[in-house]
């Protein structure tokens, strides 16, 4: 047993030494695959060209669909070996260009080994496309979302469906919110025929600010099921694009201890307030208040404000908060049934055009 340490302890010492990898090939074309066919692979071949041990540390694939397999003891002197490369072809068409870096202990440096390739996706099923299924009707999806809509403006979204029974289908919705339209193309749907619900969010009839989720219930050949239902996503925004010159400088404005500015693109700027906890038992509340000053010259207003998780509760010390007093949000996060990392958000959303959306998060860890 001594011995066999000794030897491994031997070849660990010498892998600091000099040697070389060699591949026979660095990348590999599979030409035109088929989808159906399921899985290929190819074996990338390793020479040892140095004098010394060579150790592969690491091998790692730029895509999921991806998988190498590759030796995991020493490849000695003049030796070779194979890395075998796995591509899963499924649910992905066209052109395909896939990197593999092979991190070693070779003192030419890593290697990067690549596959590529044109997928001839397979024909696709009805219930490929339409996977959502109420009654006899099949849904591309069940859910529509808008990722932000002004609060002077509308927009539109189209769903797909397929009548599959040999009957003619009645469509209804049913208790839509006045901030929706819902229009179905046809309400009558004949055996095999298709249709659209366009689903429309009107900005100006919203009246809730920030993310919120709401439901519409279908009706299907006069049966309301609770499964017959559409989900609908957005998230109000207040449109200053429209402000003057004077409207700005004489804006609200949210100053809070600790922000750091996000931008996100198009779509503005965001604040983040960040409170990290120190280590604490799970089963403790843990209390943060937030503090900010309202630096503007009118009123600030929390338009609202929502938790990513029921753990986590806040409290705005008012909804309104005037120019130079200070306002306060208390966020409770409840640790019960709760371990390790943890990471909880608060949204606001509020009238300040610099940062109408402001994130108050808090992080840590339970033991």
């Amino acid at each position: 047993m001594k011995k066999l340490l000794l030897l491994w302890a031997m070849v660990y010492v010498f892998a600091g030494m000099a040697q070389t990898i060699n591949f026979d090939q660095t990348s590999y074309v599979f030409g035109r695959i088929k989808e159906e066919a399921g899985k290929v692979e190819h074996v990338f071949t390793i020479t040892n060209k140095g004098d010394k041990p060579l150790i592969l540390q690491s091998v790692t694939a730029s895509c999921g669909c991806t998988t190498p397999e590759w030796p995991r003891d020493p490849i000695l002197p003049g030796k070779t070996a194979g890395i075998k490369v796995v591509f899963d072809p499924t649910n992905r068409g066209g052109n395909f260009d896939k990197r593999i870096t092979v991190v070693s202990n070779a003192t030419n440096g890593n290697a990067e080994l690549k596959i590529s390739g044109v997928i001839e996706a397979r024909e696709l099923k009805l219930e490929d496309k339409y996977r959502q299924t109420m009654g006899d009707l099949r849904f591309v999806t069940a859910f529509a979302a808008f990722t932000e809509v002004k609060n002077t403006e509308s927009k539109s979204q189209e769903i797909e469906f397929v009548n599959t029974s040999k009957k003619v289908i009645k469509l209804e919705a049913l208790n839509v919110p006045a901030f929706l339209k819902i229009d179905i193309q046809p309400s009558e749907i004949k055996p095999d025929q298709k249709g659209v619900i366009v689903v429309t969010f009107d900005g100006t009839k919203a009246k809730e600010f920030g993310y919120t989720l709401d439901y519409v219930n279908l009706k299907i050949n006069g049966v309301a099921d609770k499964a017959y239902r559409l989900m609908v996503s957005s998230t109000l925004a207040e449109d200053f694009s429209k402000l003057t010159s004077k409207q700005l400088a004489d804006a609200p404005h949210a100053s809070f201890e600790g922000a750091e500015v996000q931008d996100m693109g198009q779509y503005g700027k965001r604040v983040d307030v960040t409170f990290s906890f120190p280590d604490t038992p799970s089963g403790q509340k843990i209390t943060k208040v937030f503090k900010f000053k309202n630096t503007g010259k009118s009123n600030l207003v929390i338009r609202n404000s929502k938790a990513s998780c029921g753990c986590t509760t806040v409290e705005p010390s008012g909804k309104v908060i005037k120019p130079g007093a200070t306002g306060v949000i208390k966020v409770v996060f409840d640790t019960d049934g709760r371990s390790g990392p943890q990471s909880k958000t608060v949204t606001l959303t509020l009238n300040d055009p610099d940062a109408p959306t402001v994130k108050l998060i808090v992080r840590g860890t339970l033991k």
